[in-house]
């Protein structure tokens, strides 16, 4: 990121919380790298998500191995995302959609990005995450 900043090419960085295995150090350990790179480098964009398995990615295909999972939502053509976010962080993570948000909040208010753009603005989570407006 040095080499780049120094040769004056622009950075763009992307995360995703959420991802299988996540905890609530990894994620306090994002946040800190994060807050090291907010202080020594420009960036010029910085993206933050939270995970979702949608239909026909692998971790949608993982949270269906599980019966219980499958007979949810493999016949359903309109999925709840809530829902669907809350059974894969549980089965799938160390933490709550609460750390996940909170860690996202923690990220946009440091480098605000488009916000929750994959997200119902009615959502809960969408509420918690505060929308900033496209851009």
């Amino acid at each position: 990121m040095r080499a780049l900043q120094d040769a004056g090419i622009r950075v763009a960085l992307s995360l995703v919380f959420g991802l299988p295995g996540e905890d609530v150090q990894s994620l306090n350990n994002t946040i800190a790298a994060c807050e090291r790179i907010r202080q020594e480098f420009a960036i010029a964009e910085m993206h933050a998500s939270i995970i979702t398995p949608l239909p026909g990615s692998p971790l949608f295909s993982s949270l269906l191995r599980n019966p219980q999972m499958r007979k949810l939502y493999e016949h359903i053509d309109v999925i709840p995302h809530e829902a669907l976010l809350g059974d894969y962080v549980r089965l799938f993570t160390n933490c709550c959609v609460e750390d996940l948000v909170e860690a996202y909040v923690t990220v946009d208010n440091m480098f605000p990005s488009a916000g929750p753009f994959y997200l119902r603005e009615d959502s809960p989570v969408y509420q918690r995450i505060g929308y900033r407006g496209m851009i």
